[in-house]
C-alpha cells in the first residue's frame, strides 16, 4: 500500500514536470506618448472673443500690416500699435482633423482626463482656470501667410504707431491657420473642486465644424475662424558696422616728409640818416604803395629747397669765374 502510493506520487510529479507551464498574462499596450504642440506654432482656442476678434480684423486688413505680439510667460498678447510692413495672403492647404487639451502652465501634465491621442498644449492666455483641462476638435483647411513668407525680421523692421506701441514686442505672426473648432465639454479638472474645464470667457466654437469638415474648402465661410498662429522670434538689430572691421585693402603706408630747410636770417644794416634840407616834401598821397626794397642774398649759404615730394632739388650750375685782370708792366729803359 505504502509503495502503491509512492508510485502514484512519483507518477504525478513527473506529469507535472513534463505538462508545458501556463501562458504568460497578456501586457497591456504602453500607451503612446503625449504629443506636445510646438511652442512657435500654439492654438488659441482659448482665447476669447475679443483676443480673436482683434487678431483677425488685423489678419484680414491688408493696410494693417504684419502682426506683432509679445510672448511671455506662455501668454500671447497683441500689440495693436506695433506692425510689420507686408499683408497675408490666404491659401488652401487641405484637412486636418485632430483633437487638443489645453492646460495651464502650472497644471500637472498627466491631469484627470488626458487623452493619449490628443495634441497636449500650455493656454496661451489667463482663460484657462487652475487645474482645467479644455478638450477641442478641430479642422484645419487654410493657412494666412505674411506676403514673401518672411523668414526672420529685426525689432528695427517694426513700426510704431505710438510712443511705446512696440515697447514689448518679442515675435511677429507669419502666419495663421484658418478652419473651425469646438469645445467637447471633455477633459474636467484635475483636482477636487477645480472650476469647469470650460472656462465662460473663451468661446464655445469658432466657425463651424461639421460643415467645415464636409466641405474641406479654405473659401467657406463655415471654415474662415482662424485657431492656430506661427510666430516668429524678432531678432535682435544688428549692431553698427565697425569701418576698422571691415575688409578692405590694406592702407597704403604715408610716407614720412622731411622736415622743412629753415631758410637763413639775412640782417640788414642800417645806413645813415640822410639829413634833410630845406621845405619838406608834402606827404605822399593815401594809398600809395611804398617802393619795394630789393635785398640781395648771400650767396655764401644758398638755402637748401626742397621739391613737393620732399626730395630736395639739384643744385644749380656752377658760374664761371672770370679770369684776373693783367697786371701793367713799365716800359722798359733804353
Amino acid at each position: 500500500m505504502p509503495l502503491r502510493r509512492i508510485a502514484c506520487a512519483l507518477c504525478l510529479w513527473l506529469a507535472g514536470c513534463s505538462a508545458a507551464p501556463p501562458p504568460e498574462e497578456a501586457r497591456p499596450p504602453e500607451p503612446p506618448p503625449l504629443q506636445s504642440v510646438e511652442q512657435d506654432a500654439p492654438f488659441i482656442v482659448d482665447w476669447d472673443a475679443k483676443q480673436i476678434a482683434s487678431l483677425t480684423t488685423a489678419l484680414r486688413t491688408p493696410t494693417a500690416g504684419g502682426v506683432v505680439v509679445a510672448y511671455q510667460r506662455n501668454v500671447i498678447r497683441l500689440l495693436p500699435d506695433c506692425h510689420l510692413a507686408g499683408a497675408y495672403v490666404p491659401s488652401g492647404i487641405g484637412m486636418y482633423r485632430g483633437i487638443v487639451q489645453v492646460r495651464r502652465f502650472d497644471s500637472p501634465a498627466r491631469s484627470a482626463g488626458t487623452r493619449q491621442d490628443a495634441l497636449q498644449q500650455i493656454s496661451t492666455s489667463t482663460n484657462v482656470p487652475p487645474g482645467a483641462l479644455l478638450e477641442s476638435r478641430f479642422v484645419i483647411v487654410g493657412r494666412h501667410y505674411l506676403s514673401g513668407n518672411r523668414p526672420n525680421a529685426t525689432v528695427k523692421d517694426v513700426t510704431s504707431r505710438s510712443a511705446d506701441g512696440c515697447r514689448d514686442a518679442t515675435h511677429f505672426v507669419r502666419a495663421a491657420l484658418t478652419g473651425a473648432f469646438e469645445h467637447t465639454g471633455a477633459g474636467g479638472p484635475s483636482v477636487p473642486g477645480a472650476p469647469p474645464a470650460t472656462a465662460p470667457a473663451t468661446l464655445p466654437r469658432s466657425g463651424d465644424f461639421t460643415p467645415c469638415v464636409m466641405a474641406g474648402n479654405a473659401g467657406t465661410p463655415a471654415c474662415s475662424a482662424f485657431l492656430k498662429v506661427e510666430l516668429t522670434p524678432l531678432l535682435p538689430a544688428p549692431a553698427a558696422a565697425d569701418p576698422r572691421l571691415s575688409p578692405t585693402a590694406p592702407p597704403t603706408p604715408t610716407a614720412t616728409a622731411a622736415p622743412p630747410a629753415t631758410a637763413p636770417q639775412i640782417v640788414i644794416p642800417k645806413g645813415p640818416t640822410p639829413q634833410v634840407t630845406g621845405t619838406p616834401s608834402a606827404a605822399p598821397p593815401q594809398g600809395t604803395t611804398a617802393p619795394q626794397i630789393a635785398v640781395p642774398k648771400s650767396p655764401a649759404a644758398p638755402a637748401a629747397t626742397t621739391t613737393p615730394t620732399g626730395q630736395p632739388s639739384s643744385p644749380p650750375p656752377a658760374q664761371p669765374s672770370s679770369p684776373p685782370a693783367p697786371t701793367p708792366q713799365p716800359p722798359a729803359l733804353p
